[in-house]
C-alpha cells in the first residue's frame, strides 16, 4: 500500500507575482500596513525600492 503525502496548509507555498501585476503601468504602490503607507517603486535601473 502507498502511502500518500498530506500537505499542511501552513506550510503551502506563498503566492507568486510579477513586479509588473503587483505595480502596474505606473510602476508604483501603495501598500497601507497597520496604519502606515509604504511605497513599492520601481527605480530606473529596474531595481524595487521600499520606503515608507
Amino acid at each position: 500500500m502507498l502511502k500518500s503525502k498530506q500537505t499542511n496548509p501552513a506550510v503551502a507555498k506563498p503566492r507568486a507575482v510579477t513586479s509588473r501585476e503587483l505595480l502596474g503601468a505606473e510602476g508604483r504602490l501603495t501598500i497601507l500596513h497597520e496604519g502606515s503607507a509604504y511605497h513599492l517603486r520601481i527605480t530606473s535601473n529596474k531595481r524595487l525600492i521600499l520606503t515608507k
